[in-house]
């Protein structure tokens, strides 16, 4: 199911270490104080965080989060996708 986070109005925010100001706001935070801030899982030697990632819903509220321990277990945008269209399609109608 190809699609776009686009076209079901969804947003990718990420936290990666690409750019000095995410660097140095990880760096503060160190990767004990991310773990226990995101239940992440950290590579003891050497340390660094493993891949983690959320959807949120539109209130902010975690609908699913996904760890991983290694090189395989991300967070891909077609399943997010399709996991928003699923909620979308299998959610109660607002009521008045």
């Amino acid at each position: 199911m190809a699609g776009s986070l686009a076209n079901v109005e969804a947003a990718r925010v990420t936290a990666q270490v690409l750019d000095e100001e995410s660097s140095a706001w990880l760096n503060r935070l160190g990767a004990a104080g991310a773990e226990r801030l995101t239940g992440a899982f950290v590579n003891p030697d050497p340390v660094y965080l493993q891949s983690a990632g959320f959807v949120l819903d539109p209130g902010g509220n975690v609908v699913v989060s996904v760890y991983s321990s290694g090189a395989i277990g991300r967070l891909v945008p077609d399943d997010v996708v399709g996991l928003v269209r699923y909620r979308r399609e299998h959610s109660a109608p607002a009521t008045a």
